[in-house]
């Protein structure tokens, strides 16, 4: 018997997608989503970071020399050599100065009206100067020996994270809104406080007897 040729099926216009030997085909939406997710993760990172060392950082911090008659010598940290110095010149921490015999200068702290006036024949170290975007200020200033007079301002240093130090052979003081001066030399230190009120404490193990005097 004669038969007619296997009808052809009609193609359809709604193919399914081909399947791998795995399965269906996955959706390129799903496959970027743990990119999405990584990319959000290392962008909290780098805010974190950003955000805690942008928070309080140092300001330039110096003192600045006037010198009023006579010469003023400096020297680096670490270093023996002493330099004149001029007037107006910066000086940072570690930095030494010293008036020779008949020198009057100043150096004012930080520039925020913090003055040291040297005597003749003194010598002080910066040891310390830091000064914190947040408001936060350190100084700490070493009398090697001779005489010098300050006038600290009362609202530089009126928090628990800021001070004022001025150590001398026997006596360490910190000072907020006070006007004082010292004499510093082997044997004793004679501190006179004109304005205001300082703490003082001895060092090196002493008793405040024996080698610090104070007035007022």
């Amino acid at each position: 018997m004669y038969q007619s040729p296997r009808r052809r099926q009609p193609i359809s216009k709604n193919r399914r997608p081909k399947t791998s030997r795995y399965g269906r085909r996955r959706s390129n939406k799903k496959s970027l989503f743990p990119l999405i997710v990584f990319i959000g993760f290392i962008t909290l990172i780098i805010w974190g970071i950003a955000s805690l060392f942008s928070g309080d950082e140092l300001i330039d911090a110096n003192a600045t020399l006037n010198i009023r008659q006579g010469v003023v010598e400096f020297a680096f940290e670490g270093e023996d050599m002493w330099t004149r110095a001029s007037s107006g010149q910066k000086f940072l921490s570690g930095d030494r100065v010293r008036c020779t015999g008949n020198c009057e200068a100043t150096l004012n702290i930080l520039n925020e009206g913090n003055i040291i006036a040297l005597a003749p024949m003194t010598e002080v170290q910066l040891t310390k100067m830091e000064h914190w975007s947040g408001g936060d200020k350190v100084v700490e200033i070493n009398v090697k020996e001779g005489e010098l007079w300050a006038s600290i301002a009362a609202d530089e240093f009126d928090n628990n994270d800021s001070r004022f130090i001025i150590k001398a052979s026997h006596v360490l003081i910190e000072a907020q809104g006070s006007v004082f001066d010292l004499v510093s030399n082997n044997e004793i230190d004679h501190v006179r406080v004109l304005r205001g009120e300082i703490g003082a404490h001895a060092v090196n193990e002493y008793s405040s007897k024996k080698v610090i005097s104070l007035t007022g």
